[in-house]
């Protein structure tokens, strides 16, 4: 067709870009191409029949010399009626559309390009794309180049502003119920026995015994007659060196007997004096002048309670007699017991008639609450000169 054989093109675009602002429930892909329709006459005025290249322009002025988008199509018209998918070829980009007017320019065949360019016009309900209403399903939102919902919903944007200020405080509610009272604990495994403690060193040496009573002088015999001195005899030669004699025996020493303390202990309550442990107390023989010295470390302690003014110390006592201390007033010391833990005596005893004796650790409990809780009684006992 040659210039000046078309006079007017009549012509209609859907725009299928707008995204719609009512309730969708499938979340499709928007189309994004345009449907373009119109009617072309020639110069005469006469409905164009036949196949023409026409090319489609979009430009963001009326009088912009370059388009910002173009595509051409080969489209048969029939009684001058077209369509066209605008879009199809040369896909739009972000840019084509970004909410300013665009123009359309139209040209047909070797004909220069239709004068004035369309404006692109939103379809009526389109309008509301630029304040959308209603539910919408995008994959993010952008907002001037900067993402600030990403496509799992979660904001990722400035996030200044978004905590509004604290409001005021409300009533203080009403107090809970309380909750029932928790199970009480297991109790715990007893705990190792500690090692056997060192034996003591060797107590000091006894006194050396009183010195016997001197003896009486002897009478004095006569006085002999004196003898007349014989002559003076010759120097003898000198004889050989004796022997060295050997080395005489070692005393003995002032330890008589060393005795182990290692028994269970068992509980203890009441204000006497009790020996801390379940088996027979330790026996030793005692010859006059002889003392006792002794130490131990005995476990003690109570599971209901804390016992208090509880006295302890090393003891003895006489075939059928009364339990001793070694100081009496190492019963002034007085300790308040809950956890097992050891406590230790020691001292020496002397002055002692001669005679068998039990020895060991005692206990004297003046508190209601029972020592329940103890372990072996450690120690030693020494009969020393």
């Amino acid at each position: 067709m040659s210039n000046g054989m078309i006079t007017r093109l009549i012509s209609a675009s859907a725009c299928a870009l707008a995204l719609s602002a009512g309730a969708v429930a499938a979340e499709a892909a928007v189309p994004q191409t345009i449907t373009h329709q119109g009617r072309l006459y020639d110069a005469a005025d006469v409905p164009v029949n036949g196949t023409l290249k026409v090319r489609f322009a979009l430009y963001a002025d009326p009088a912009a010399v370059d388009p910002i988008w173009t595509e051409s199509h080969d489209i048969t018209f029939e009684e001058g009626y077209f369509s066209a998918n605008l879009g199809t070829l040369t896909p739009f980009e972000k840019n084509v559309f970004d909410g300013s007017v665009r123009y359309l320019g139209v040209t047909v065949g070797d004909d220069p390009e239709m004068t004035p360019r369309s404006p692109v016009q939103s379809v009526p309900y389109a309008m509301v794309a630029g304040d959308a209403i209603g539910d919408i399903h995008p994959t993010s939102v952008w907002v001037g180049g900067t993402i600030v919902i990403d496509g799992t919903g979660k904001w990722v944007g400035d996030p200044t502003g978004l905590v509004g200020p604290e409001g005021p405080q409300g009533p203080v509610g009403a107090t809970g119920a309380q909750g029932p009272k928790g199970d009480t604990g297991a109790k715990g495994t007893t705990g190792a026995t500690g090692a056997k403690g060192d034996t003591g060193s060797q107590g000091p040496k006894g006194d050396t015994g009183a010195q016997g009573p001197k003896g009486d002088t002897g009478a004095q015999g006569p006085k002999g007659d004196t003898g007349l001195q014989g002559p003076k005899g010759d120097t003898g030669s000198q004889g050989p060196k004796g022997d060295t004699g050997a080395k005489g025996a070692t005393g003995a020493t002032g330890v008589v007997s060393t005795t182990s303390l290692d028994a269970p202990g068992i509980t203890v309550n009441g204000s006497s004096l009790a020996f801390a442990w379940a088996a027979t107390p330790v026996s030793v023989t005692v010859a006059a002048g002889q003392r006792i010295t002794g130490s131990a470390v005995a476990i003690l302690g109570s599971s209901s309670g804390s016992a208090t003014s509880v006295g302890f110390g090393l003891c003895y006592q006489a075939a059928g007699g009364s339990i001793i201390t070694f100081y009496p007033s190492s019963y002034s010391i007085t300790a308040s017991i809950s956890a097992r833990a050891p406590f230790a005596a020691a001292g020496t005893v002397s002055g002692l008639a001669a005679g068998t004796y039990n020895v060991g650790f005692c206990v004297r409990n003046v508190s209601p609450t029972a020592l329940n809780s103890n372990d072996a009684i450690n120690g030693w006992v020494m009969v020393t000169n």
